[in-house]
């Protein structure tokens, strides 16, 4: 395996086909104002010693855990095993 597919493996998607495995997930992007909604209601919570963790509610989701991922050009994106969740970036 050379070091190029390590660096970006590809998973198989329902059809049979293999992708990259950034684009094997389904793509939604969400507005600024959501991430700033977000944002206020995590901080709301953590100032009262409530810790937030993002799940996945797809029951063919293998990893429900929502992560923070790192996108190009600086995106912000929370991710799980089947979907990306990408905030619109303002300029």
């Amino acid at each position: 395996m050379s070091a190029a597919s390590s660096a970006q493996p590809f998973r198989q998607r329902d059809s049979g086909l293999y992708v990259p495995d950034e684009y094997s997930r389904i793509r939604e992007v969400w507005t600024r104002d959501e991430l700033r909604l977000i944002n206020r209601v995590t901080k709301l919570l953590n100032s009262r010693g409530i810790q937030v963790m993002f799940a996945c509610e797809n029951p063919k989701c293998v990893d429900t855990k929502i992560s923070k991922a790192p996108g190009l050009g600086g995106e912000y994106i929370l991710r799980c095993n089947c979907k990306d969740r990408v905030f619109q970036r303002t300029f």
